[in-house]
Parts: structure tokens; sequence; C-alpha cells
């Protein structure tokens, strides 16, 4: 038995210094390629953005606590897209350092970036990320703050969400209302006209109703999911610029508290619809109009 005890102490003096390297992590290699924060400003902080690329250059400002658009032009700003980008950005990550004292920008695609991304803060301060080429790895571009030597890595899926158009931060539903508010909807359109109406407060318990066809409340939901769907693709143009004095299409939502109307008429092979004495004009594929009807045939079918 004796014999055992040198070998029996080793093996304990073994799970010991094992037991104590792994708690002092020194059987852990440190991964230089893991992300690593590479902003530090606070989206509070920020009161301008301004973005360049192939697509076209974009800049909006904050005035007090809302954000403008004031190139190329003013539009009506979505709920979402300027919060998120300002997320993006100041969420960015990079995979490690390229080079940290690059003697030239051009074999990184620096010199003139495709992309450009600049935010002005509250003290005035600016910060411009520069975008480069791709890496020989696939999905990394080569990147830089116009203010600092090193050049990074970050991943396509980090720059993606900053390279936006004008289009991206605006607002491009037409038809806007809250469906739970709705009492009447009608729409005028060759000559004829098509209304869909609450019936609530009918004695047979009647929802909704086209003409002498009842509509069940979800084939309502339905028609209005769609006109909520309707969107323009391209930049609106100020309701002023455009003439709709002799409208063909006229789309009239009456609500609990008020109504609303929407005109739209014919002009260079567009339908332009705005809503009455609304700053904008929206533009849309004629074929709409012709859409818009549809809605109100075919759903009646559909509530069996």
């Amino acid at each position: 038995m004796k014999r055992y005890v040198p070998t029996l102490l080793l093996v304990i003096v073994c799970v010991a210094g094992f037991w104590y390297a792994s708690g002092h992590s020194f059987f852990k290699k440190e991964d230089e390629n893991a992300p690593q924060a590479y902003n530090t400003l606070q989206k509070d902080a920020i009161t301008a953005i301004s973005i360049h690329t192939g697509m076209g250059d974009v800049e909006l400002e904050r005035q007090g606590e809302a954000w403008q658009m004031v190139k190329p032009q003013a539009v009506p700003l979505n709920r979402y897209g300027v919060d998120d980008w300002l997320d993006s950005f100041t969420g960015l990550m990079h995979k490690g350092i390229v080079d940290s004292e690059p003697a030239d920008l051009e074999p990184f695609g620096l010199k003139e970036p495709p992309r450009i991304f600049t935010v002005k803060t509250a003290d005035g301060s600016t910060r411009t990320l520069r975008v480069g080429t791709v890496l020989p790895v696939p999905d990394y571009l080569y990147a830089k703050w116009q203010d600092r030597d090193e050049v990074v890595k970050l991943s396509t899926s980090a720059i993606d969400p900053l390279t936006r158009t004008a289009l991206d931060f605006m607002d491009t539903t037409v038809f806007q209302f809250s469906d739970s508010d709705v009492v009447k909807l009608e729409v005028e359109y060759k000559g004829s006209m098509y209304s869909l109406q609450n019936k609530a407060d009918s004695a047979d318990g009647v929802k909704w109703q086209v003409g002498e066809t009842e509509w069940k409340p979800e084939d309502a939901g339905t028609l209005f999911g769609k006109l909520h769907a309707i969107a323009t693709q391209e930049l609106v143009k100020p309701a002023g610029e455009v003439a709709l004095s002799k409208p063909d299409l006229k789309v009239t939502i009456q609500m609990k508290e008020k109504s609303t109307v929407y005109v739209g008429q014919v002009n260079e092979g567009k339908l332009w619809v705005a809503q009455e004495q609304g700053p904008w004009a929206f533009s849309l594929p004629v074929a709409t109009a012709d859409e818009i009807v549809k809605l109100f045939q075919q759903a009646p079918a559909a509530a069996g």
C-alpha cells in the first residue's frame, strides 16, 4: 500500500493544480478577433446626421425633439428610421485593427471612400466614419475614424444599416388612419361610388356593409390593411407643386371625431395623391386607383 502513496499524492497535486489553473483562466486564450466597441458616443448627444454613399447624400437635423430631413429635401419621416440608424451607429463594433499606422490609405479604399458617415453633437463637434473596400475575408470592410490613424475591419452587417437613402427615412404610407376609428369609407372613381359603412348599432348585428352586402369585421380589417399598405416608391413633392384641382380619385375616411379626404389626379403617367390641405403629394402607379376599387368588389365574397 505504501508504494502507491507517492502516486496518489501526485494525482492529488495534479488535480489541485488543474483546478487552480482553470479557476484563474490559465487555459483560456484571448480571442483577438472578438468584437470590440468602436463608438463611445451616446445617441442622445447627436444632433445632425450626414450620409454620403453612391446612392446619394442625405442630411438630417434634430430640431427640439423632432428630426427633419434637410437634404436632398424635406420629407415626412417615418417613426423608426432615424432612431434605428442612431442605434446602429452608436453600437458599432469592430473585429480587430488591420493597420495601426497606415502609410497609405489607398489600398484600403479609404483615400476617397465610397461611404462616409458624419454626426454632429450638441457641443458642435463632429465625428466622421470612413468606410472603404471589402477585405479579402468575405463580409468585412476596411474602416477608420477620420481623426484616428488605425484602420479596422467592420462587418458588412454593421455598415449596411447605416447605408440608407432619403426614401429609407421617409414615411411612404399614403393613407393614414386608425382602423378602430373608422365609421365610413367612401371611394369615388370614374363616376362610381363605393362605400364601406360601420353598422355596429344595427338591430340585426351587422358590423359592416357595402351596398346591400354584409361584411364580416375581418373583411373590413383586410381592406384597411391593404389600404395602409399602399405606399410610394419615390420622394414626395409639396402638394402645392402638383395639379390636384380636377381629381380622378377621391377617398373619404369618416372617423369618430373627424373626416379626412384624399384626392388623386393623374399627371405625367402617375397618380398623385394628397390629403386635402395636407403638405405632401405621393406618387403612385395609375393602376392603384383600380386596385382600390377592387378591394370593395372582392372582399364581399370572402365574407361568405
